[in-house]
This record gives structure tokens, C-alpha cells and sequence, in this order.
């Protein structure tokens, strides 16, 4: 007598076949569209690679309305799991650094300040047209699903994966600021007195910096990707620079300093 046939909840059923969808979905290019990712692919590849068998009646109007449902749900999963693959390609970089930091002397902490913000502008860059490029795929593979005459059904579909990448988009802000904010305050920075309120005066700035990588990743005439080496190290040595990181850098020097009372100000400039 065969074993009996695994029952599944629906929350782990959904899990299920959102995961093998995400599968699918890496393997479908962008121009042939939405319609690619359907019940029964997905089914096919689950019974294929884990050996299990899901049917159309165990998950349609028990799980998703529709068809369309579904291929969002697959979509909302792998975005988000790019952008935590993001996240980490810019936050790990950056840990890293600040563990080699030495801060304890105002030499220290002017050194610490351009290291950690060059190797996090470096890698904020990876990680931001990461998920800008993986965002700009599901933009083609949306425009190719629809016919062009329907304008209706493309402003409906449109206006849902924009809200969602809108999300990903303020959670990254949040992000950014946050590792922002645990630097400048990990190497004693500060904005400059003139520019008024401290604390607007960093969302501010942090806004400033985000947009520089977003205008140089939009700008695809910009050699963003290539590495320079350039002469900004304690004694003049040679470090790695993308042009982004060095663009944003010479604006934070600007607008940056070393807290410190006690300090002159030739003391706390970066």
C-alpha cells in the first residue's frame, strides 16, 4: 500500500508554488512577458524538481481569484527577495569596514569617515542597480504582457507594480539613512553649523547623496561601473573609487564635519 498523500495548509501550499513560481520567473526572458508565468509551468517545474504534483483545482479560487493574482504574488516575492540580496550586497561591505576602523583620535575618525563612505557609496552602487535592474525587468515584462491598444488594463496593472516598487524604493531610503546616520555618528560627524537645523539638515543631506547614485544609474552614458584609483589615502595613497562614490563623497566633504567644540576648524574639516 502506498504512502498517503501529503496534506498541505493553504498557507504552506502558497509557499509553495510562490517559490517555485520565483524559479520560473528568473528563467523567463522579460519580452515574452507575464503570460510565460502560468499554473501550469509552475506546476511542471514543482513536479519536475521536487517531485511533487499541485493542480489547477488546489490552489485556484482556493488560494488566488485568478491567474493574474498569482503571477503578482510571484512577482511581489521575487522583488523582495532581490531586494534583501541588495541589501546585503550594500550592508555587508560597510560592516566590514567600520570593524577595521580606528576612531579614537581625530586623524582616526577623518579616516574612518572616507573609507567607510567610499566603501559604501562603492557598494551602494552594486546594490542599487541590482535592484534597479531587476525593477526595470518586471517594467518590460509588464509593458510586453499587455497589447498596446489596452490602455485601460496597462494603467490598472501599471499603477499596482508601481505602488509596490514604491515600497521597495522607501524601504531602501529608510535603509540608507539609517546606515547614514550609524556612520556619521560612529566617526563623530556632523552637518555644518551654517546649513540650520542639525537633524534636517541630514535628512537633507542623505537625500542629496541618494539622488547622486540614482542620477548617474539613470545617466547610462556615465562610466559609473569602472573602478579609479585615486589619491585620497592619509598619505596620498592610491584608493578605489566608482566615479558615483567619489561624486558623493566631494559633496558630503562639503557638507560634513568632525564634531567637536574643542576642535579648530581646520581640525574638523574632511
Amino acid at each position: 500500500m502506498g504512502s498517503p498523500k501529503q496534506r498541505r495548509s493553504r498557507t504552506e501550499l502558497k509557499e509553495l508554488v510562490v517559490g517555485a513560481g520565483c524559479e520560473v520567473l528568473a528563467e523567463i526572458e522579460p519580452t515574452l512577458g507575464f503570460e510565460q508565468l502560468n499554473y501550469a509551468k509552475v506546476f511542471e517545474h514543482l513536479e519536475a524538481t521536487e517531485g511533487i504534483r499541485v493542480t489547477h483545482a488546489s490552489v485556484h479560487e482556493r488560494i488566488w481569484p485568478n491567474q493574474q493574482a498569482f503571477q503578482f504574488d510571484v512577482l511581489r516575492a521575487s522583488l523582495n527577495g532581490l531586494d534583501e540580496l541588495a541589501w546585503g550586497t550594500f550592508s555587508g561591505p560597510v560592516t566590514e569596514a567600520a570593524r577595521a576602523a580606528d576612531v579614537r583620535s581625530p586623524a582616526g575618525r577623518r579616516d574612518a569617515a572616507r573609507t567607510l563612505m567610499r566603501v559604501g557609496q562603492n557598494a551602494n552602487w552594486d546594490s542599487v542597480t541590482l535592484s534597479g535592474n531587476h525593477q526595470l525587468r518586471a517594467y518590460q515584462m509588464l509593458h510586453f504582457s499587455i497589447a498596446p491598444f489596452d490602455r485601460k488594463r496597462l494603467s490598472e496593472d501599471r499603477a499596482d507594480l508601481v505602488a509596490f516598487l514604491q515600497e521597495l524604493r522607501d524601504e531602501s531610503m529608510r535603509r540608507y539613512h539609517k546606515v547614514m546616520s550609524d556612520l556619521a555618528e560612529f566617526c563623530g560627524l556632523r552637518p555644518m553649523a551654517d546649513l540650520g537645523d542639525p537633524t534636517e539638515a541630514f535628512d537633507e543631506i542623505v537625500r542629496s547623496a541618494h539622488l547622486v547614485a540614482i542620477g548617474f544609474m539613470i545617466d547610462h552614458s556615465a562610466p559609473a561601473d569602472s573602478m579609479r584609483h585615486v589619491p585620497t589615502g592619509p598619505d596620498g595613497q592610491l584608493e578605489a573609487w566608482r566615479p558615483v562614490s567619489l561624486a558623493i563623497w566631494s559633496y558630503l566633504r562639503g557638507v560634513f564635519e568632525l564634531d567637536g567644540d574643542d576642535l579648530t576648524p581646520e581640525q574638523r574639516r574632511l
